[in-house]
């Protein structure tokens, strides 16, 4: 689970990325994509999920983005080279039915015994934003206190003048 959340604030790191409980039992599995279907559409969260075989062995854990739209939720499949497009397409229908978002978590043979979502959140606002000066090392003009412009190796107290970089201050 931690390299999921390691791998989302890796890819989107302007993000704010919100941890959900762990659900062990169906109950509480239940009750959570009842929340998830009750939240604003647009909410996308990704889904790190625990399954085992009916017969209790194989334990394997997977992950799949699952999505709020204005008609219910999407879980989108991953890892799925053997299925159909038909399949797929149907698994891609919106649905307000909490047991059908669980059968769509679950695999043809596999049962959903932990369910960990991480919610993309608002844009993290970065201090250094604020605080670092982007292109501009003089002190003076609007940017003087921060520019608000997201850091890069090649703006940081890089001088708008020939001279480049100017000192960390």
């Amino acid at each position: 689970m931690q390299m999921s959340v390691a791998a989302s604030r890796a890819m989107l790191p302007r993000y704010n990325w919100i941890l959900s409980h762990q659900f062990n039992t169906r109950e509480d599995i239940l009750t959570y994509v009842n929340l998830l279907i009750n939240s604003p559409p647009g909410s996308i969260w990704l889904a790190i999920l625990g399954r085992w075989r009916p017969d209790g062995t194989d334990w394997g854990t997977h992950a799949v983005p699952v999505l709020r739209t204005s008609q219910g939720i999407v879980v989108m499949p991953t890892n799925v080279r053997s299925m159909t497009l038909e399949n797929y397409r149907r698994l891609l229908t919106p649905t307000m039915d909490p047991n059908q978002v669980i059968s769509n978590l679950e695999f043809p043979n596999r049962v959903l015994r932990i369910l960990v979502t991480i919610q993309l959140g608002d844009l993290h606002q970065n201090t250094f934003d604020v605080m670092v000066s982007n292109r501009n090392c003089t002190g003076e003009g609007e940017g003087r206190r921060g520019t608000g412009g997201f850091p890069t190796s090649t703006s940081v107290n890089q001088c708008s003048s020939e001279s480049g970089r100017c000192m960390l201050q």
